[in-house]
């Protein structure tokens, strides 16, 4: 498969590959695991390369979301992010991980993201049954963030969803937005930055569920690391 799919490469818009080798005392080195990513782009040109992956087990969630041109990976914590921008995206996850949390998913719904869009991907965030709580944190460059405030108001009305909601909007008719939110007497907690959102939403986590955010806490000791880093320095300093 791998050679087959290296030799239509120069047909693809992309195709990356990586690989993890594992030298070991014998001088043998053996490849570990393997990576392939294709642009999706060009999977109406490969359709037998692109079936494999329709082989593979798919998160139902992830599936949703891809029918819906949404960024989303499914990860196992319980604050659930909708950010547009995959930078914003992984700041924002990154803040929530400083604060003693985890976050439920990474999602970016894009810099042209609709009404419909957003709503999808508030309906996505709230089938996850691991969610808590929702943080919403917006920039609006290209897109707006009353489109967004609207989104948000058609889901809540239209739908029991009981989940604590943070939101952030800052940009394009970010005032408008909060407006919209303020008139629908939503029940959302509006947030004046990226900082002040992150800690609004640890706080609506049932304590139980917050981790201490030192080093101790953090899986930084796990003798896996140890044998993958030692493996790593004897590789360079032995060949």
């Amino acid at each position: 498969m791998i050679e087959k799919s290296v030799s239509r490469t120069v047909c693809c818009a992309s195709a990356h590959y990586k690989f993890y080798f594992l030298y070991v005392y014998a001088s043998s080195v053996y490849c570990i695991d393997a990576k392939l990513q294709f642009d999706d782009n060009a999977a109406f040109r490969h359709q037998d390369i692109f079936a494999y992956g329709q082989e593979v087990d798919q998160d139902v969630l992830e599936k949703m979301a891809e029918q819906n041109h949404l960024n989303y990976i499914r990860l196992s914590g319980n604050i659930g992010c909708l950010v547009n921008g995959a930078g914003l995206a992984m700041a924002t996850m990154d803040l929530i991980s400083q604060q003693g949390a985890l976050p439920a998913n990474f999602l970016d719904v894009g810099g042209m993201a609709m009404k419909e869009q957003i709503s999808n991907a508030f309906r996505i965030i709230a089938c996850d049954k691991n969610v808590k709580a929702v943080l919403v944190n917006i920039f609006g460059g290209i897109v707006d963030c009353e489109v967004v405030a609207k989104a948000l108001e058609e889901t809540l009305g239209s739908s029991a969803m009981a989940l604590p909601i943070v939101v952030r909007l800052e940009g394009t008719n970010a005032q408008n937005a909060l407006n919209v939110l303020s008139a629908g007497r939503l029940p959302v907690t509006t947030a004046r930055d990226m900082d002040d959102a992150v800690k609004k939403v640890v706080a609506l986590l049932p304590q139980a569920e917050v981790k201490s955010s030192d080093l101790n806490s953090v899986s930084l000791y796990h003798p896996a690391l140890y044998l993958i880093v030692y493996f790593r320095f004897y590789f360079l300093l032995n060949v």
